[in-house]
C-alpha cells in the first residue's frame, strides 16, 4: 500500500466521520425540538384542567 492510498483511506474516514457527526447534531436538534414541543402541550393542559383555589386551606393542628 502506498502512501497516496492511506492518504485518500484517511481523507474518506474522516470526511464520512464528520458528515455522520452532523447529521446526529441535526437529528438531536430536531428530537430536542419535538420534545419541548411535547412538554409544552402537556403544560399546556395541566394548566388547563387545574382549578386555581382563591383560599389556601386551613392549616392543620
Amino acid at each position: 500500500m502506498e502512501v497516496w492510498d492511506i492518504r485518500n483511506l484517511v481523507y474518506v474516514w474522516t470526511s464520512l466521520a464528520v458528515k455522520n457527526l452532523a447529521a446526529a447534531v441535526v437529528l438531536d436538534e430536531e428530537d430536542v425540538c419535538t420534545r419541548g414541543a411535547e412538554e409544552h402541550d402537556v403544560a399546556r393542559e395541566y394548566v388547563t384542567n387545574t382549578k386555581i383555589v382563591a383560599e389556601p386551606p386551613p392549616p392543620s393542628p
